[in-house]
C-alpha cells in the first residue's frame, strides 16, 4: 500500500513542486499548475500523465479528463513515483520542464517542449523520442522533416551543444 506521505514525498522532491489543497484534496503543483491530487477518503491518488500513453497496469484507470486514477491500495510504488514524475513534465510550463530534461523522462531525455508540438510529434513519427536519439541524428536530416523548422533545431542545437 502507498501511504500519501510517500506521494507528498515523491511529489516534492521534484523541481519547483509544491503541496497546495485542491477543493478537498491533496494538491501538488509546479509553477501554480496541479499536477497530481491525493483523495485520503477513497485512497487514490490522480495524476495528469499524457492520455496518449496505455496505461493498463494493476491499480491504474484512464479517466476522461486526462487524469490517470491510482489506487494506492494496489499500485505498484515503483511505478507511482515513476508517474508522479511523468505528471510534473507533463503538467510543468516548458522553462521549468527544458531545465530539468531528465525529471519525469524517459532513458535518454525528454524532448524540450519549447521546440513545439508539431516539431515533436515529426520527431516521434520518425523515431526520435529522446535527447539521446536526437543527439545521434543528423541535424540537417531533422529540419528536413515536415513539422521541424528552424526554431527547433535551433533550440535543439542549443540544448546539445
Amino acid at each position: 500500500m502507498i501511504a500519501v506521505d510517500d506521494l507528498r514525498r515523491w511529489a516534492l522532491a521534484l523541481p519547483e513542486a509544491t503541496e497546495k489543497p485542491h477543493a478537498r484534496l491533496v494538491g501538488f503543483r509546479v509553477a501554480d499548475v496541479g499536477f497530481a491530487r491525493v483523495d485520503e477518503r477513497r485512497g487514490v491518488a490522480l495524476l495528469d500523465v499524457d492520455p496518449s500513453r496505455d496505461r493498463s497496469e494493476a491499480g491504474l484507470r484512464p479517466l476522461t479528463k486526462g487524469s490517470t486514477e491510482v489506487d494506492l491500495a494496489v499500485a505498484d510504488p515503483r511505478l507511482t513515483e515513476q508517474l508522479v514524475a511523468e505528471a510534473w513534465r507533463f503538467r510543468a510550463p516548458a522553462a521549468v520542464a527544458d531545465a530539468h530534461p531528465y525529471v519525469g523522462a524517459p532513458p535518454g531525455g525528454a524532448l524540450p517542449k519549447a521546440i513545439g508540438r508539431a516539431a515533436t510529434g515529426a520527431l516521434h513519427a520518425a523515431g526520435l523520442t529522446t535527447l539521446d536519439a536526437v543527439r545521434a541524428a543528423d541535424l540537417d536530416a531533422v529540419l528536413r522533416l515536415h513539422g521541424v523548422g528552424p526554431k527547433a533545431v535551433r533550440i535543439l542545437r542549443e540544448l546539445l551543444a
